[in-house]
């Protein structure tokens, strides 16, 4: 059975790890281009995790420029969802 080196590993996790992320990120401005929304709910999994820090600040980037209207709103946990929301709309 074959290995690869680990850097070679880590390397294509990386990648893979990338083309992820531009995924999703391309499904975000998808859904908002097609849809329109008064509110976005970006959830504390991503806004409160310190090594998620530049994908928060994509996401926000990205539901600005594709959802100018919708107000933004977090949530600290799943049970507060919905009162996260109703603050904004």
């Amino acid at each position: 059975m074959l290995v690869q080196p680990a850097c070679e590993r880590k390397d294509m996790r990386r990648r893979s790890a990338d083309r992820f992320r531009r995924h999703r990120g391309m499904t975000l401005r998808n859904a908002l281009i097609q849809n329109q929304y008064d509110c976005v709910l970006v959830g504390a999994g991503v806004r409160t995790v310190p090594t998620h820090f530049l994908l928060f600040e994509k996401i926000i980037n990205t539901i600005h420029a594709h959802a100018p209207g919708a107000k933004i709103c977090f949530n600290t946990k799943p049970s507060d969802t919905a009162e996260a929301v109703n603050r904004w709309i």
